[in-house]
């Protein structure tokens, strides 16, 4: 017993490579998904009007289910260290030239461009860097410690960027964020070319990609559900963007405390719960995890769609927030361990992580538009309701998905058994 639970053990360069990607993790993420993060930060530094927010956000989600889709490709043809580093380096240059502010066409040339360099090369790469790190045995820590790592240092970017703005302004906010992100994927890049060792047979050498592994995934009914199971919780990411703005329109909290309340929620609760998560998906099943996150996940939601839309109901809508925040932040930890616990081969693990990102991704092609739409046509109150109607129908559909996949698993362990 004492041999097996020292096998499972992390090590230090399993920590270190937890550590690497989550600080370029935090980078990337902070340029690509800037408007979405501080959504009332970027609106107000960029002065773009609701419609226009819509549309940045939409063109991340077109742009980004290619790259998620030729990145799995990528995964598993060319070592992950040469790939975070080109992302790096190139998404540093792309935030440099945000701080020039431009018109609204340029900026949203911009966000597509980040789009394609943020994730192309990052996000499956650093997937299959992470799970052929370890055994099945310690993937979900070694993705809750990686979430971990990128929320402690989002944190701090975003705690920092906070102080700022209360003594200032938006638009200075906007320029430092800007610049500590760019600071973080620079230095991201340097400690992955010196310290970055890749495991011999595993990473170091790569599969030639088959049009089969395609093929394969897509006539596997456990690949599917796995898609929707992520995409229900991963729709707590486009709640998160409305909320935000929705705490300062309808429940009047001060644009300063709004950020310092993003900035805990997005990267705070994700510093704690994900380990936690990540050792509960070990121990569990991710299945088994995600199920209780979907629990939490409505439970949050619910309140905030029940308590009275005023500013009476300020801190309610907070904790709120919050409930939804550790839910999300919870599940998002370990969906990479999803295709570990649906089985999915190793030799075609990037091809699979592209296509669980891009079926999530899918939706961002029309919901923030929409939703902007919305917002505009049909108020605050409105649009907010419409919004998180739509959330509830996704939630509906994974954890349906997630159901099925758990009694499929009861059925084959009943057979086996058997």
């Amino acid at each position: 017993m004492s041999e097996k639970k020292a096998s499972t053990k992390l090590t230090r360069h399993q920590y270190l490579i937890a550590l690497l990607c989550g600080l370029g993790y935090t980078g990337t993420c902070g340029m690509c998904y800037f408007a979405s993060m501080y959504y009332s930060v970027y609106q107000t530094a960029t002065g773009f009007n609701d419609t226009q927010m819509g549309k940045i956000l939409s063109i991340i989600g077109a742009f980004a289910i290619v790259s998620y889709l030729l990145g799995g490709v990528l995964a598993d043809m060319v070592q992950p260290k040469w790939c975070l580093l080109f992302c790096y380096i190139s998404s540093s240059a792309l935030g440099l030239a945000m701080l020039t502010f431009p018109g609204y066409s340029v900026m949203l040339f911009i966000t597509g461009a980040l789009g394609v360099t943020c994730l192309l090369p990052k996000w499956c790469p650093m997937s299959k860097l992470l799970t052929l790190s370890g055994t099945p045995e310690q993937v979900g820590r070694l993705w809750g410690w990686f979430t971990a790592f990128a929320g402690a240092s989002t944190f701090l970017v975003g705690l920092i960027a906070s102080a700022i703005m209360a003594r200032t302004d938006a638009r200075t906010g906007f320029v430092a964020m800007v610049i500590m992100y760019v600071i973080v994927l620079l230095s991201s890049a340097v400690m992955v070319l010196l310290l970055l060792k890749t495991e011999k047979g595993k990473l170091q050498s790569t599969n030639s990609f088959k049009f089969s592994y395609i093929v394969k995934l897509l006539m596997d009914p456990k690949q599917w559900l796995g898609w929707f199971t992520f995409i229900g919780m991963y729709i707590a990411y486009f709640a998160f963007t409305y909320i935000n703005p929705m705490l300062q329109n309808v429940f009047l909290l001060p644009v300063a405390a709004l950020t310092l309340i993003t900035t805990i929620r997005a990267n705070a609760v994700k510093t704690v719960m994900a380990p936690i998560s990540g050792t509960m998906a070990d121990k569990f099943g991710t299945l088994k995890v995600y199920r209780v996150c979907y629990i939490i996940f409505a439970a949050g939601l619910g309140l905030l769609c029940l308590i009275p839309w005023n500013s009476g109901s300020m801190v309610l809508a907070v904790v709120a927030l919050f409930v939804i925040a550790i839910a999300y932040t919870s599940s998002y930890a370990i969906s990479g361990p999803i295709l570990t616990d649906i089985e999915t081969k190793n030799e075609y693990r990037g091809t699979a992580q592209g296509f669980q990102s891009v079926a999530a991704t899918i939706p961002d092609l029309f919901i923030y538009s929409l939703a902007g739409k919305w917002l505009t046509e049909r108020g605050d109150i409105g649009g907010y309701k419409s919004i998180f109607t739509m959330v509830f129908v996704f939630m509906a559909v994974g954890f349906i998905s997630n159901e099925i996949l758990l009694a499929m698993k009861r059925k084959k362990a009943k057979i086996a058994a058997e």
